[in-house]
């Protein structure tokens, strides 16, 4: 015997988070021929740009531009107290991945950055870089449902999970005037910038999204002076950004990151022809995900009351959004000086978030790590810059309605504002300020049945007689097991016993009851 097999096919999209590749690169760098000698490196920044991504079926290939700058002292005597050299390098990488099939998103972090000088015109960078994998997978299923004009014993489970209800990319300009503080001196040249950009708000509703962010600035400079020296303006911009989304389903949850991709800073003169000015354009790129709740039917097991089915069955992995949330943290701490050298202030600083781990409770996400904090500050004797690195534990709490131990968690580290204070001549403080984003996730694997197909079970169409059975049943015994052990409808069994006919299939019967069975 053979019947047409019914049959629906479901279309989703879940996240996948991937584990992250690392890459190492080491680089000499040449001082441009237009710039002093350098005596002393006094910092260094490294902003990792991805350009390229090639997806081949395990091997993802990377390619991008490593922008470096370096500040130093220079070596002629007379100069400017810092000097800046910047640089260019491209990079690839590849890296080992599992399949990937849909969409990627990659995020490079620099997790490590050292530069030493071969000699006074040579610099050699090492750096680490960590680049996070996403992946927006689009399910297609197909999924079993029956047989035409064939009636099928079928249990059934409802499955609520989440779906991307929009999946969009965006890119704000975020221009500001940034002006010096009064008692600043004017502006020779920029030495230095740090950008950091943090969501404040967000409202979705079907028709449109508001998110408002923060975008956080220091600029370090060189002042326009018979005696020049290094200053830093520290600030921020708020700014506000509406996304229309392209569906329209009852939104439960979202998603946003914020990300500074490149930004420009020239000094400029003010109202009264003195360079007081910073003017400031940031490219800033937003993701906005938002997740809906939906219901998806499965069968997960069948039979047929004369003919024997063959099940193929198959796996899927849906996911379930959890809640979000987010915390304030501070970390601070003391830094001593060598006993040879006095400081007179610190300049600038800047960190990177590196955590350490984390710890889900209900309703609430323990995490913890270090900042890595660089400062900059200038001795008492002598000119330029020298720099400390420093490790800044932190630990903090986020509220995250719905998180609960077992779930996955996406976490974001912003920095927005690190800061060094003088304390003494051999000591200071360095605080920091960042923001935790914490989104949960709960993964489900599910089993169901993709297709059936039938052929005819000749013993039982050849024995034409009808038994009534008496069945003990068993603990744990659901009337589905019966049922299907029997391979007669679950309607006869509760008819025939009186059973209440709303007993769903799950119904675990009592150990030790007796079934009347008609075979």
């Amino acid at each position: 015997m053979s019947a047409e097999v019914l049959r629906d096919m479901i279309r989703l999209t879940n996240i996948r988070e991937l584990p992250p590749l690392q890459a190492f690169f080491e680089e000499d760098i040449l001082v441009p021929d237009i710039k002093p000698d350098v005596a002393r490196i006094g910092g260094c920044k490294v902003e990792p740009r991805l350009t390229e991504k090639e997806n081949y079926g395990g091997s993802l290939k990377l390619g991008g531009d490593l922008y470096l700058d370096v500040i130093y002292t220079p070596a002629a005597s007379g100069d400017k107290p810092a000097e800046v050299a910047n640089a260019r390098i491209p990079f690839r990488h590849e890296g080992q991945i599992e399949e990937i099939t849909g969409e990627l998103e990659i995020v490079p972090r620099v997790e490590h950055l050292e530069v030493t000088m071969i000699n006074e015109r040579k610099l050699r960078m090492k750096t680490v870089i960590s680049f996070s994998v996403r992946e927006y997978q689009d399910i297609e299923r197909n999924v079993f449902r029956g047989f035409r004009n064939d009636k099928v014993e079928m249990l059934e489970k409802n499955i609520v999970f989440t779906d991307i209800a929009d999946h969009k990319k965006d890119y704000i300009e975020v221009k500001d005037e940034a002006r010096l503080k009064d008692g600043m001196p004017e502006i020779d040249c920029v030495l230095k910038s740090d950008f950091r950009v943090a969501e404040t708000y967000r409202q979705i509703t079907a028709d449109k999204a508001i998110i408002s962010g923060v975008l956080f600035y220091d600029i370090m400079y060189l002042s326009e002076e018979s005696e020049p020296e290094p200053m830093t303006l520290s600030g921020k911009t708020e700014f506000t950004h509406f996304i229309k989304p392209d569906q329209s389903s009852e939104i439960i949850g979202s998603d946003v990151f914020m990300k500074v991709d490149d930004v420009r800073v020239v000094p400029k003169r003010d109202e009264s022809d003195n360079m007081t000015i910073f003017d400031i354009i940031a490219g800033v790129s937003v993701r906005l995900d938002t997740f809906t709740d939906r219901t998806l039917q499965i069968v997960e097991d069948a039979y047929h009351g004369k003919d024997i089915l063959d099940l193929e069955k198959e796996e899927i992995n849906l996911m379930r959004f959890g809640g979000s949330g987010s915390a304030d943290i501070s970390a601070r701490e003391k830094i001593e000086f060598g006993h040879s050298e006095n400081i007179e202030k610190i300049v600038f600083a800047s960190g990177e978030a590196v955590p350490a781990g984390g710890e889900i409770g209900n309703g609430k996400f323990s995490v913890e790590g270090v900042i890595l904090a660089d400062v900059l500050y200038t001795p008492e004797e002598g000119i330029g810059l020298k720099s400390m690195t420093v490790e800044l534990p932190f630990r903090g709490v986020a509220d995250v309605p719905g998180l609960k131990p077992g779930m996955n968690v996406n976490v974001d580290f912003v920095v927005k504002n690190v800061s060094g204070e003088k304390i003494n001549d051999r000591q200071a403080e360095v605080t920091a300020d960042i923001m935790v984003a914490v989104k949960g996730f709960e993964n489900i694997t599910l089993e169901y049945i993709k297709n059936a197909g039938t052929y005819d079970n000749v013993q039982d169409r050849d024995d034409n007689t009808t038994r009534l059975i008496m069945y003990m049943t068993k603990n744990n015994d659901r009337l589905w097991d019966v049922g299907k052990r029997y391979r007669i409808p679950l309607a006869e069994i509760k008819d025939f016993n009186g059973m209440d006919e709303s007993l769903p299939p799950e119904f675990v019967v009592s150990g030790g009851e007796k079934l009347l069975i008609w075979t």
